[in-house]
């Protein structure tokens, strides 16, 4: 395996660069080809990487991304449970997917209600997603001076396929078109008309 050193390298390289193959990812900082295979596989048995594209053949090599907000120990603390907890993290982002593409019409209360999924995850992949441009909130839906995401209505607008998308610093990677969609900048103007500024500004906080 890596030492410590070439491992944090390779991380930070792989944040900045998802869907990339190993020997790319070798030579970019450096590192043994054979230890990166190592270090890549070793994080993918621990839900921090996962595979994104490519057969794993010479002419179709694997491709791997960091999964959603994956953050490896480095040191004596890197095998305390940390796999276990990366893993889990995973399986509730594509569950909410799951039952978004299921209703197409919910709110986080109702994508939550047969899964055991907290409704903070739950909030935290809606706001995600509409920054990306996958879902948008629904007109007419409940408003409150709390901002409770649960009285919020969305509609799942971008539906790409069956893995969920996942959660980039500047963007969601779509596993299923294998690109990236960046977070907007702007809502779109048919929406924006609508509401006042004051209604503009609360959902932003909230979404």
């Amino acid at each position: 395996m890596a030492n410590e050193s070439q491992r944090q390298k390779a991380w930070e390289y792989l944040l900045e660069n998802p869907n990339i193959e190993s020997n790319t990812l070798a030579a970019a900082i450096g590192m043994d080809k054979n230890m990166c295979r190592d270090t890549l596989r070793y994080w993918q048995e621990r839900g921090w990487v996962e595979q994104v594209g490519g057969r794993g053949t010479t002419n179709d090599p694997m491709r791997f991304s960091t999964t959603l907000d994956a953050k490896p120990l480095w040191g004596g603390e890197a095998r305390k449970g940390f796999s276990v907890k990366k893993h889990y993290k995973k399986n509730k982002r594509q569950m909410l997917w799951n039952n978004m593409k299921i209703e197409r019409k919910f709110t986080a209360h109702s994508i939550v209600s047969s899964i055991n999924v907290a409704l903070p995850t739950a909030y935290d992949y809606i706001r995600t997603l509409v920054k990306a441009g996958y879902i948008e909130l629904l007109p007419g839906s409940r408003r409150s001076r709390r901002l409770d995401t649960m009285k919020y209505r969305y509609l799942l607008v971008r539906d790409t396929g069956r893995l969920a998308p996942i959660a980039r610093k500047n963007g969601c990677w779509d596993q299923n078109e294998q690109k990236l969609y960046p977070f907007e900048t702007a809502e779109p103007k048919n929406r924006r008309s609508k509401r006042s500024s004051k209604e503009d500004l609360n959902h932003d906080l909230v979404g």
